[in-house]
């Protein structure tokens, strides 16, 4: 009905890719992926494929319950974020070379880091709380990762914008990344 309502609001036939958002949420681990299976989530994503409404089915969340979605064999895309940029490559070492190996594509967010690669580390750290889980390494590793950041801005010359672009092309060097995705604010 959700996808029905959107195709209508938005005055297209068909979506190219529907996004189960944060898979976590559903359990963890393993246990994420069964969820949705046995309450048959993935069934209506599945009909909804056939039926010509959707093109791709995936997930976002946490690498914990992206790994198992990735292994299970059933979603087109995944959607990581804060697992793949200038300060954590987490994603690199395990969801990556799955991916490939599975043909499953990649969406990457938080190439800049909720922020903190824009040129305004301070800001975004003000309202970790608000920008961060409390499993990310940005909330309880904070100093490091804010001595990364300024060794980061003095190699580009202290310049935001360079900073941001070196952000963005470091996103896109690993080959198993289908596309960024990069959010806008006004700070």
């Amino acid at each position: 009905e959700q996808v029905r309502n959107s195709l209508s609001r938005l005055q297209i036939d068909r979506l190219d890719l529907v996004l189960i958002h944060s898979l976590d949420q559903y359990g963890e681990r393993e246990n994420a992926v069964d969820r949705v299976r046995s309450e048959g989530m993935l069934d209506a994503m599945h009909e909804l494929q056939q039926a010509n409404l959707v093109g791709l089915i995936g997930a976002s969340g946490q690498l914990p319950e992206l790994v198992p979605a990735v292994q299970s064999g059933v979603f087109d895309v995944v959607l990581t974020y804060n697992s793949f940029n200038l300060l954590v490559q987490d994603a690199k070492e395990t969801l990556f070379p799955l991916a490939r190996q599975m043909g499953v594509g990649v969406i990457l967010g938080g190439a800049f880091y909720q922020g903190l690669l824009t040129g305004n580390p301070e800001f975004v750290l003000k309202k970790k709380e608000q920008f961060f889980e409390t499993t990310d390494p940005a909330y309880y590793e904070t100093q490091e990762l804010v001595a990364r950041v300024e060794r980061l801005t003095d190699f580009v010359g202290g310049d935001a914008g360079a900073l941001r672009r070196l952000a963005l092309r470091f996103a896109l060097t690993d080959p198993a990344v289908s596309v960024v995705v990069s959010g806008m604010q006004d700070t």
